[in-house]
């Protein structure tokens, strides 16, 4: 008994016809995801490019950095961030079109939830940002008073501006648990608060009682050297 050709060859041709139907139907849908994403990386750095030039218009690190602030941000370029945040964002709209026209389902998913969170990261990143700022610059103010405590003053100036922007920023990065952190500042500020106030009783209590002790003590051995 003998097999016939034909049962040899019709798995292989329904396998070759399979695959050559698939790729007949994925081919277009490639060349359009490609076609997407070449578009998309070219208007993303066009506006990157654009929003670079309107950045350096501003002179936003230019101002940070004669102000003394650059220290600030660790040496990062606000300038150099928004750009690079911007083109990316962008890549990343077209990314998921493409992904959705080869019928990547998850893939698109994926890029979308990145697109959605981004704006909100953004806004936390700003104000963190921010807050380092303003809080340096608020520590050089208090330091260039050269009072009593001044680094003291500007330590704790610096870290209440930097942890309120902390918690402001955290719920923007899916953290909305910030009460506790809250409560624990005001807890914090309240304690400091009692134990300044009982430092400067205490001091000036002190001051009180020694100043007039001194000056009583003074005056008695002046009248018993004038007596002798």
């Amino acid at each position: 008994m003998t097999t016939g050709i034909p049962e040899i060859i019709s798995p292989v041709q329904s396998i070759l016809s399979g695959m050559v139907t698939s790729f007949a139907q994925g081919f277009p849908k490639l060349i359009a995801a490609l076609l997407i994403l070449l578009v998309g990386w070219v208007i993303a750095v066009i506006v990157s490019k654009l929003v670079d030039q309107i950045l350096r218009q501003l002179k936003i690190d230019k101002w940070i950095k004669e102000r003394g602030l650059q220290r600030a941000l660790f040496g990062v370029s606000i300038e150099q961030s928004a750009v690079i945040a911007v083109k990316w964002y962008i890549a990343f709209l077209f990314i998921q079109e493409a992904a959705l026209r080869m019928d990547l389902i998850a893939l698109a998913g994926f890029f979308g939830a990145i697109i959605a969170a981004v704006p909100e990261i953004l806004v936390g990143v700003a104000t963190i940002a921010l807050s380092l700022i303003l809080g340096s610059w608020l520590r050089e103010q208090i330091l260039s008073t050269k009072v009593g405590f001044s680094e003291l003053l500007g330590g704790l100036a610096y870290g209440f501006v930097v942890y309120m922007g902390i918690v402001l920023a955290l719920p923007k990065f899916g953290f909305t648990q910030t009460a506790i952190l809250l409560e624990a500042f005001r807890l914090f500020i309240g304690g400091l608060a009692v134990g300044t106030a009982i430092a400067l009783g205490v001091g000036f209590g002190l001051a009180i009682k020694e100043g007039p002790a001194k000056a009583m003590l003074g005056q008695f051995s002046r009248g018993f050297s004038r007596k002798r």
